[in-house]
């Protein structure tokens, strides 16, 4: 992430540390109905998983930081359209979380694994600042219509799921309560070209069942006790992040 401050992805994958995953990042399938993904969405996920979808599936099995919310969102709009069940193996935070999550009404939480969220991306900054830099205005307006489009086929995912999109705006507020913030850190500064840049460990919301239920999500198909170990999962995993009941 550049941290000239003129695009802002406001979604960015939390940082993990000690993770220890056995599997190999990526698509595989574990049998002719299961799928499975470990790692980070990019557009190489994207295309892997077109390639893997071709054959078939009714199950999906996933281990993700996060990644690119679009490449999510698109990955998950499919899983949707063909009514595949999704099982949360481990941990399901960021875009994962935002959207393959939702691709099911009836998600799989695995005993262990643990969600959490930090709201939905904002593309396009301060068009101020955007012109202020040298995007032209065709780009700008360009920027803004591909933002509304995101937005609506976020929302589109929600509401097929049964779950409310105030959801993701809720999950948004988590840098304000308690007063934490994001924590930056990893800063450079390259004095060939000049240019500075920084990794953002962001603060995530760790929902309880109950405040999951509140905005219509169906955790019936959850691990019994996954409240009582939400702390020791983030602990686990290395995830910083608030657990509230959604009050």
């Amino acid at each position: 992430m550049r941290g000239d401050g003129v695009l802002k992805m406001m979604l960015a994958s939390l940082l993990i540390s000690g993770i220890h995953v056995g599997n190999a990042t990526g698509w595989s399938r574990l049998s002719a109905d299961e799928i499975r993904f470990v790692g980070a969405f990019d557009a190489a996920s994207y295309t892997g998983y077109t390639e893997m979808a071709k054959d078939g599936f009714s199950r999906v099995r996933v281990t993700s930081e996060g990644g690119n919310p679009n490449m999510a969102l698109l990955i998950a709009t499919d899983i949707q359209s063909r009514g595949a069940v999704v099982v949360v193996q481990d941990y399901c935070l960021s875009a994962c979380a935002n959207y393959i999550f939702f691709a099911a009404k009836r998600p799989v939480v695995s005993c262990g694994a643990v969600l959490a969220w930090h709201g939905t991306p904002n593309y396009l900054s301060d068009e101020d600042e955007l012109r202020a830099n040298g995007f032209p205005d065709e780009m700008i307006e360009e920027m803004r219509h591909w933002q509304a489009d995101f937005n609506r086929r976020e929302q589109a995912l929600l509401s097929r799921s049964g779950v409310r999109y105030e959801f993701l705006e809720y999950s948004g507020q988590v840098e304000e309560w308690g007063g934490r913030k994001p924590v930056f850190t990893n800063h450079r500064f390259d004095p060939l070209t000049g240019d500075t840049s920084y990794s953002m460990e962001a603060i995530a919301w760790f929902p309880t069942t109950k405040a999951l239920r509140k905005y219509g999500v169906d955790t019936s198909a959850f691990c019994p006790g996954y409240d009582q170990a939400i702390d020791h999962n983030m602990t686990r995993i290395g995830v910083k992040g608030v657990v509230t009941n959604g009050d």
